[in-house]
């Protein structure tokens, strides 16, 4: 994904950039798996920045995570 930010000043474009974002979809079993083999104890996994617990029909979600 393409994208170009402006950066204004009392409302005049006094500068602009550009940056290319690669977004990449993993599956939850491949980060779980990263997670474990790197010491990481999974203590619980959210539907996205709620405390909700998550389902494996939700795609939005956030690791609850301790450094073993």
């Amino acid at each position: 994904m393409k994208n170009k930010v402006y950066i204004s000043n009392n409302n005049k474009n006094i500068d602009y950039f550009e940056y290319n974002l690669t977004h990449t979809l993993w599956n939850n079993n491949v980060i779980k798996d990263l997670l474990e083999k790197n010491n990481f104890e999974i203590k619980k996994v959210t539907k996205g920045f709620s405390r909700q617990e998550a389902t494996e029909q939700d795609f939005k979600i956030t690791y609850v995570v301790k450094k073993c």
